[in-house]
């Protein structure tokens, strides 16, 4: 994934990055998964929306009731267009949300703390966010490869 842009929102740091290619609704559960499997394993907050300009629909507890395998939420069995996760990131070490925009190729972090960017640099989580690309792009062609 490229960095495309850091914005300051109020008290809140935004960074927005560009995944290799658009990505559709299979990417956005399998980033979901991963995230929930590697690092963020108490989801603080999650909701989708039908549309990109819709109403966001919280859905916390179905999450937390299916944390092992997201594709069993209600919630998320018609494709969603956007959808929200935060919590607090054990490898980052700050709250975080994540914002995924189905097919398109915009992914957005967003984290209350200005100063840990000032410290460690704009590029602190690039690292995070190509493993989390890889991992969702292998979890899918597994998947796949058992469909087939």
């Amino acid at each position: 994934m490229l960095q495309k842009r850091v914005l300051e929102q109020g008290k809140w740091t935004l960074v927005d990055y560009q995944t290799t290619w658009k990505y559709g609704y299979d990417f956005m559960l399998d980033a979901l998964q991963v995230i929930l499997d590697n690092d963020i394993t108490k989801p603080e907050s999650f909701s989708v929306n039908e549309t990109l300009k819709g109403a966001a629909k919280e859905c916390l507890a179905d999450l937390k009731n299916h944390t092992d395998d997201v594709r069993k939420c209600e919630s998320l069995q018609e494709d969603q267009e956007v959808m929200v996760l935060g919590g607090f990131s054990e490898e980052m070490g700050t709250p975080v949300q994540f914002i995924f925009y189905k097919g398109t190729d915009a992914v957005r972090v967003c984290f209350p703390v200005k100063e840990y960017i000032e410290k460690n640099g704009v590029h602190i989580f690039d690292h995070y966010m190509n493993e989390l690309e890889i991992r969702a792009y292998c979890k899918d062609a597994v998947r796949r490869s058992k469909a087939a």
